[in-house]
């Protein structure tokens, strides 16, 4: 799973498409849980630099200063072969929704667009709405056509063909952020 995502941050830097892509061993780019500092749960203190307070879904888009925390797009990796006319398993939407809700926009009352980001077999790329929440927000599932390498007696055959996947993979997002 951690190669198909580091791969996925390199389709989007190299497309600019702006996003974050926060890493959980530095602690860089987190998203926090709590708005104010010292929450308690339980008995157990919880502070804004506390570990347990940080999320880190896989990709972000910031709201306008590429230094904000607040999204407006969230996107998490899966690995999982999911199909795009096939649903999606509880604990991923579960997922999803967590980081919608904390990363909405309190002054607008703005719900970001998320959703998750997969491999597709034998299936050309695309990205396909899966819902508009109650509560706001709509969830996405988005993939992205990896060609079985087998097929190539030659990498450079094989990168030219995941090159082309990767535009129809990034011109098939076609939706307006929050």
């Amino acid at each position: 799973p951690w190669l198909w995502e580091s791969y996925l941050w390199v389709v989007f830097q190299e497309n600019n498409l702006g996003f974050k892509h926060p890493d959980n061993t530095t602690g860089e780019d987190a998203i926090c849980l709590f708005q104010r500092e010292n929450k308690k749960d339980s008995e157990i203190e919880i502070t804004e630099g506390d570990a347990r307070s940080k999320k880190y879904p896989d990709f972000y888009k910031p709201k306008g200063d590429k230094n904000s925390q607040i999204a407006i797009e969230i996107w998490d990796a899966k690995f999982k072969g999911y199909k795009l006319d096939k649903s999606m398993k509880r604990e991923d939407i579960h997922q999803i929704i967590t980081y919608m809700h904390i990363q909405q926009d309190l002054s607008n009352k703005k719900v970001p667009s998320a959703g998750v980001v997969f491999p597709l077999v034998d299936t050309e790329s695309g990205c396909r709405e899966l819902g508009t929440l109650m509560g706001g927000g709509i969830i996405y599932k988005w993939g992205l056509q990896v060609e079985n390498s087998s097929k190539y007696t030659n990498f450079d055959d094989y990168k030219s063909k995941m090159k082309i996947n990767e535009g129809v993979f990034i011109a098939s997002k076609r939706f307006d952020t929050v």
